[in-house]
């Protein structure tokens, strides 16, 4: 038992340095310029790539046509149509982590045979003797 405790002791040894505290950590401090390369001011950042690409032609029947083209385009509105299902399907998988509220209930008829006996004929009157007297 004591050789068992003595080779675990020596294979913890190596992760024991792991364990050492140093000083604390100061970070060191950094002196970033005022004007990088790169660096656009408000004015400047405007650019024909943030104009929507058929403005740029500034052509009013190329215009007219893109439209068009938009609008009876079958094909982009069933990838469309796609993805707007596919947006739904989501929604749906994510639904059983929503808080879900629940209800039952239930209605109906319970139609009970009469036995035809005698035997139920004496218990009734009996029960119409008790309550006469």
């Amino acid at each position: 038992m004591p050789a068992r405790r003595l080779v675990a002791a020596l294979l913890l040894l190596p992760f024991a340095s792991a364990c050492a505290v140093g000083p604390n950590f100061v970070r060191p401090p950094v002196e970033s310029p005022e004007d990088y390369r790169g660096h656009l001011d408000a004015p400047e950042a405007a650019s024909i790539a943030d104009l929507p690409w058929w403005e740029v032609f500034q052509d009013e029947v190329l215009q007219q046509l893109i439209l068009e083209a938009i609008n009876a385009n079958y094909d982009l509105q069933a990838a469309v149509r796609r993805v707007e299902q596919s947006n739904a399907l989501v929604g749906v998988a994510q639904a059983p982590f929503y808080p879900q509220i629940s209800a039952q209930g239930s209605a109906g008829w319970l139609i009970h045979s009469m036995p035809s006996s005698s035997r139920w004929a004496r218990t009734c009157a009996v029960r119409i003797e008790r309550v006469k007297a």
